[in-house]
């Protein structure tokens, strides 16, 4: 989910963190006819543009929809006791506190060093506010090589930078994108945690998604809500690449001992999937994106319900994945 401007301001560029945006002010008939606020046409727009029409709250004439987008929820991202660190620039740091630096773990942190603090009494919890943007919750973290306690991952990174980087102007900062944490066996991003945890609740909202997992039997649909909320890279292209190479890997993991059926169904279901993937561009929505990634993570798991790798025996389920995702996704761009 972008980040909203606070307010508008007509005609002026805006920068968000992905990108320079601009608000176009409308005025909307009662037939839901989009009219340009100052007449005429409105600026010609490229095809498959997603933004965001902003409208007072009381202008909505279902009331229900107003409670459905302004749902406030707290997820966990981080249980207690997992340590975060901070992005610093060790070129910065006194001498004093340079042995309290450590390396930092990944090139994409971009800074040469970090510090690291622990979630000692409570989880990260992220507060998901309908159609606004994720923000974190306040959380009581300890930063042992300062001694010293925080009451947010925010003032943790106040007190880390005028420590360490005492010589800055100002020491606030984008804690989705300087800290990180290793939920697993790679240290990633908090904005990829925050990602992932939006798309999650933005599943709620999609009616394309809701209109797939309706169709699948609860065991399915609740395996490809598993990887919608897998980060996606910044360019669609490079993701349909990826999909389609992990399409072939599915294919030619498979044993060429499978009867004549199920070879007939694995024609059907990589001819249908590289249809989807290949229609795949820079303006197709998240979450057409999300539920294809999400059917080619399907076919890849092992414990499927027909454990595709070992039994000869048809891929109905796999089958139906694909089948159900194309007619939605067909039904959608007619």
């Amino acid at each position: 989910m972008q980040n909203r401007p606070k307010q508008p301001f007509y005609g002026q560029w805006l920068l968000s963190e992905q990108e320079k945006t601009v608000l176009i002010p409308v005025r909307i008939r009662a037939d839901g006819r989009i009219e340009y606020f100052y007449g005429g046409d409105l600026p010609g727009i490229r095809d498959g543009t997603i933004g965001d029409l902003v409208v007072p709250e009381w202008s909505l004439t279902d009331q229900r929809e107003v409670s459905r987008l302004q749902q406030d929820h707290v997820v966990e991202i981080l249980p207690t006791g997992s340590e975060v660190i901070f992005a610093i620039d060790g070129n910065k740091t006194p001498a004093s506190l340079k042995e309290h630096l450590e390396d930092a773990p990944i090139p994409e942190m971009n800074k040469s060093h970090a510090v690291a603090l622990t979630l000692d009494e409570e989880p990260l919890r992220l507060r998901l506010r309908g159609t606004k943007p994720a923000t974190l919750q306040g959380v009581n973290c300890r930063i042992p090589s300062l001694r010293l306690n925080a009451r947010s991952l925010n003032h943790a990174y106040r007190l880390v930078s005028e420590r360490f980087e005492p010589s800055r102007i100002s020491h606030s900062g984008n804690v989705f994108k300087l800290g990180y944490c290793k939920p697993g066996d790679r240290w990633i991003s908090l904005d990829v945690l925050r990602e992932s945890a939006t798309a999650r609740f933005e599943m709620l909202f999609s009616r394309t998604a809701s209109e797939v997992f309706v169709r699948l039997p609860e065991k399915i649909g609740s395996m490809l809500r598993e990887s919608w909320g897998w980060p996606l890279p910044r360019s669609r292209t490079l993701q349909r690449d990826t999909l389609l190479a992990d399409l072939d890997r599915w294919q030619s993991k498979l044993p060429e001992a499978h009867n004549e059926s199920a070879l007939k169904d694995i024609q059907t279901i990589c001819e249908s999937m590289w249809e989807m993937l290949a229609s795949i561009s820079e303006t197709t929505s998240d979450e057409h994106v999300r539920l294809l990634q999400a059917a080619v993570k399907y076919l890849l798991r092992d414990e499927d319900e027909q454990h595709d790798m070992e039994s000869p025996i048809r891929f109905d389920e796999d089958a139906l994945v694909v089948r159900t995702i194309a007619e939605v996704l067909a039904g959608e761009a007619r």
